[in-house]
């Protein structure tokens, strides 16, 4: 259920609901072929029981950090940017 309010002339409050079908909220698995037409072939794993799940999300969350090579990037992008600050804006004696 919504519930809409604004102003035209006066204060205006109107409400609708929205009620969905069965098979939007169905839960039921989807056959192998069913969930290839849905998401592509190989692109998807299933897990059978709870050990797998937390496998397959431990590998997901495996791999390079990318913070050490951002924070060496910065460094060196300030550096050389305090360099060629220095070469062109030398003062005139």
């Amino acid at each position: 259920a919504y519930r809409l309010r604004g102003q035209k002339e006066g204060p205006i409050v109107r409400g609708f609901a929205v009620n969905l079908s069965q098979e939007t909220s169905d839960l039921a698995r989807l056959p192998a072929a069913r969930l290839d037409e849905l998401l592509g072939k190989g692109r998807y794993q299933l897990a059978r029981n709870k050990d797998e799940i937390d496998r397959a999300v431990g590998n997901d969350r495996v791999g390079s950090e990318f913070y050490p090579l951002l924070l060496t990037l910065v460094a060196l992008v300030l550096g050389l940017e305090h360099v060629l600050g220095n070469r062109f804006y030398k003062k005139d004696d």
